[in-house]
């Protein structure tokens, strides 16, 4: 009796630290993503701002 107890808190204990993972995964890779975006964003404002100065100095 007592053993089949002790199986099921392990299997249930397997199961928390596996979702709890793949959570901690899920959260790890669309942070990444947002970085990543965020990131493209300011480089394509970045490239723009560059453009437009090199035009204004140009033009002048």
């Amino acid at each position: 009796m007592k053993s089949r107890y002790i199986k099921r808190r392990k299997k249930f204990h397997y199961i928390i630290i596996s979702v709890t993972i793949i959570v901690c995964l899920l959260g790890t890779v669309f942070t990444s993503f947002a970085i990543l975006d965020s990131s493209r964003d300011l480089l394509i404002a970045n490239a723009v701002n560059e453009l437009n100065t090199k035009m204004d100095y140009i033009k002048n």
